[in-house]
């Protein structure tokens, strides 16, 4: 009963952080499509509707973020130092707001 216990808890312990994370490459590839976005909304709706690259790409960041950034940045740190780390947006310069604002 202990090994089965231990070897449904392990998984679980050793995961944790993997979503919590900072997740790095994924917020990295929104800020790019908010950025590109600000720049020529037509073609950066293209490109991500017609033919779907920052979706494919941050999903594929999102991968890398939770099966190996975010726990190496949970355990390597963050548990350890009582704190966590963030992500810093890049902040667009554009001076037009939504018009829901």
């Amino acid at each position: 009963m202990k090994k089965r216990l231990l070897a449904v808890a392990a998984p679980i312990v050793l995961l944790a952080g993997c979503r919590s994370g900072p997740n790095h490459l994924g917020n990295s590839v929104w800020d790019m499509q908010n950025k590109a976005y600000e720049d020529s909304p037509f073609v950066t709706a293209l490109i991500t509707d017609v033919i779907p690259f920052y979706p494919l790409i941050g999903m594929l960041g999102g991968i890398v973020d939770v099966v190996v950034l975010n726990p190496v940045q949970f355990w390597g740190s963050d548990v350890w130092a009582g704190h966590g780390a963030s992500f810093v947006h890049d902040n667009p310069k554009g001076d037009k707001t939504p018009w829901f604002k």
